[in-house]
């Protein structure tokens, strides 16, 4: 067995960022100056994790207020409205609202990524970036559908853009695809959403060549859901034991080989753990699978840098004890 260290989604946010953001938004700076000096903190970002051994993980998505943002900007039927709570967390997101046909027009996320996957190189930094994207139930939960009068439809077509953008960031060297949903697994979605987000996960699984990671979290309802997605895809599933702790023998019993994702330390919270706590739960994996990535539950925009940081560095030390 090995183990890997990495994270998904928002990393928090320094001072340094927020102050050129706050510029940005004054039109102070132009875009273009925006996204060099954004460039400039990512490589920071990556270059430090490095120095921790994580060798995968996102551009820590600084430059989008939230997942669904380069989506309502990119779509010409989609536009961003107010803001709304995510689940039970301080932190708000700009729901989608779709005024008509989804339908893919140009790569939704290629300016920005095609930027840092050149600057990774140009370093030589032993860093393989993830893209992110939001997944079906969450596109589905979110959104504000004013056009299809039924989600299922437009999960269908939101398909179909899903399948066009992986081919296209597969087309400027990003092999992973990081789906974030969080909803498929929550006691608030409807099942007719959840039942079409589970086919459509499957059939995503026969039509793409990239490594789909499909990132859970939060408390779970349904563990036939995420039961459905081990057997029936070969995608690497995230799992938040942090929050479900309870389904742990029912995850063991699942296993047989292959490679998953433990969240085992908590990104909205900023007290430490102890390594041997944690060691604890890998020794409960060692037989059950060839590869485990360990990480942080969530993502981590609910917590100062710098305790993300250390929460990361705790995980590393972790990962180093089974070299």
């Amino acid at each position: 067995m090995s183990i890997e260290t990495t994270f998904y989604g928002g990393f928090p946010r320094g001072k340094n960022f927020i102050s050129l953001y706050s510029k940005f938004l004054k039109n102070d700076i132009s875009r273009e100056e925006f996204y060099k000096k954004t460039e400039a903190i990512v490589l920071g970002l990556i270059r430090k994790l490095s120095e921790y051994d994580v060798k995968i993980g996102t551009d820590g998505i600084f430059i989008w207020d939230d997942i669904f943002a380069p989506f309502s900007k990119a779509l010409s039927s989609v536009e961003a409205n107010g803001l709304y709570r995510f689940f039970d967390n301080n932190f708000y997101l700009r729901i989608p609202v779709v005024k008509g046909k989804i339908s893919y027009e140009k790569c939704i996320t290629c300016d920005w990524y095609r930027r840092i996957i050149n600057r990774i190189k140009e370093e030589r930094i032993e860093y393989t970036l993830r893209a992110v994207l939001p997944g079906y139930a969450l596109f589905a939960f979110y959104s504000d559908d004013k056009y299809y009068n039924d989600k299922t439809r437009m999960l269908r077509d939101y398909h179909k853009v899903l399948l066009e953008e992986i081919e296209s960031l597969r087309g400027i060297g990003i092999e992973d695809i990081e789906l974030h949903d969080p909803a498929l697994l929550c006691k608030e979605i409807p099942s007719k959403i959840s039942e079409k987000s589970i086919d459509l996960y499957k059939s995503l699984n026969k039509q793409v060549i990239s490594k789909v990671w499909v990132i859970t979290y939060f408390r779970y309802s349904y563990f036939d859901r995420l039961e459905s997605l081990i057997k029936d895809t070969n995608f690497i599933i995230h799992i938040d034991l942090v929050e479900n702790s309870s389904i742990m023998d029912n995850l063991l019993s699942l296993m047989d080989g292959g490679t998953l994702s433990l969240g085992i330390v908590d990104a909205r919270n900023t007290k430490l753990e102890k390594v041997r706590q944690l060691k604890t739960i890998i020794e409960k994996f060692r037989e059950k699978v060839d590869k485990i990535y360990i990480a942080p539950n969530t993502f981590m925009e609910f917590i100062p840098e710098r305790i993300a940081y250390r929460k990361v560095r705790i995980l590393s030390n972790l990962s180093r004890k089974y070299r």
